[in-house]
């Protein structure tokens, strides 16, 4: 399993919002025996932490909301599950492709025709989202899965903090020509310095797939 979880900017409690994200995918992970419940896994992951998220905001008086993509990879498929702007891509064949849709104002105007993709991009309510663990209500959350997933398949997970400083092309070329580590280490020193400093905060996973070595 790899989490990816952004406490949301602007709201007190973030980093603890997205702690208990992570904590919780990783509790429900550490008990799951049976794969062919990985969907209900994976929906029981934001479900448990939006609640554990909501009780911290009573609490503790604060407004903690945290986006999250949690990926689980099991022998004969890959399945993920979303809430909020953090993405997951596919590099496949030197190929780059956004498999989540941002749970976000622009991309639901977007797909309801009311904006097109150029003016998405400049919207003063670009960073506003609709679905978020630890909002009044029960948060809106995309499930997905590849089944017979290759080896050489690679995920990148990122937060938009990450993946607001780079065009997809620029994202396949450093996958193309970088290992899983150097790559991560790599963008994030880049975003840094595109972001001169007023950048938000920032999470990476790359997790590449390998062929299992043959028994003797």
């Amino acid at each position: 399993m790899a989490v990816v979880a952004d406490g949301m900017g602007g709201r007190t409690g973030g980093g603890v919002a997205a702690e208990q994200a992570v904590n919780t995918c990783t509790q429900l992970f550490n008990s799951f025996q049976e794969l062919e419940n990985v969907p209900e896994l994976l929906m029981n992951c934001v479900l448990e932490a939006h609640a554990v998220i909501k009780l911290l905001s009573i609490s503790e008086e604060k407004e903690p909301h945290s986006t999250m993509v949690t990926l689980l990879a099991t022998p004969s498929a890959v399945h993920w599950v979303h809430v909020g702007d953090s993405r997951l891509y596919l590099f496949r064949n030197q190929a780059l492709k956004e498999v989540t849709t941002d749970h976000s104002y622009t991309t639901d105007a977007v797909a309801a025709g009311l904006l097109t993709l150029e003016q998405a991009a400049v919207h003063p309510n670009r960073n506003m989202l609709t679905s978020a663990l630890g909002m009044t209500t029960t948060p809106r959350y995309t499930l997905g899965e590849l089944l017979d997933p290759l080896p050489g398949d690679t995920f990148l997970i990122a937060s938009d903090g990450l993946w607001g400083y780079f065009a997809t092309e620029e994202l396949e070329q450093v996958l193309t020509t970088m290992t899983g580590k150097v790559a991560c280490e790599f963008l994030m020193e880049i975003a840094r310095q595109r972001a001169q400093g007023r950048g938000d905060n920032l999470s990476i996973v790359v997790l590449n797939l390998i062929a299992e070595e043959a028994s003797a």
